[in-house]
């Protein structure tokens, strides 16, 4: 059970890594930072997690690992994970790949739609079972 457990949220978070690959998520995060300093008086000039960037390509590889593992566990039945959080997070990675940064919007609509069928299909199966 723990194992489980902790294999889903590694899975989980590791796909949800893979998001900070994005140049423009790490630039609105960037700016909703300097934002929120400058409410509070801290005026801030360029952008201050411009660091994550370098760091984008091992974070999304080691999501890969994970979201790897997990599927294999899935396919052999030993993994207990959800067709539709093993979509959603293959949506995650999918928008983050950081190679492919010429291509992004495409990606992100990818991305986007097997995110959208994955949350829906989470609410069509949780409303067939009340």
């Amino acid at each position: 059970m723990i194992k489980e457990r902790l294999l889903r949220f590694s899975g989980g978070g590791g796909s949800c890594v893979s998001i900070l690959g994005s140049y423009q998520l790490c630039h609105s995060i960037c700016m909703a930072l300097i934002s929120i300093l400058a409410i509070v008086g801290v005026t801030v000039v360029g952008m201050p997690l411009f660091f994550l960037t370098k760091l984008a390509t091992p974070f999304w590889i080691f999501a890969i690992i994970l979201f790897s593992i997990l599927l294999i566990l899935k396919i052999k039945g030993m993994g207990c994970i959800t067709n539709n959080s093993l979509l959603f997070n293959g949506g995650l990675l999918i928008t983050g790949i950081p190679f492919l940064q010429d291509y992004y919007l495409f990606l992100w609509i990818i991305g986007g739609m097997f995110i959208i069928c994955s949350i829906i299909s989470y609410f069509l199966n949780r409303s067939n079972k009340c």
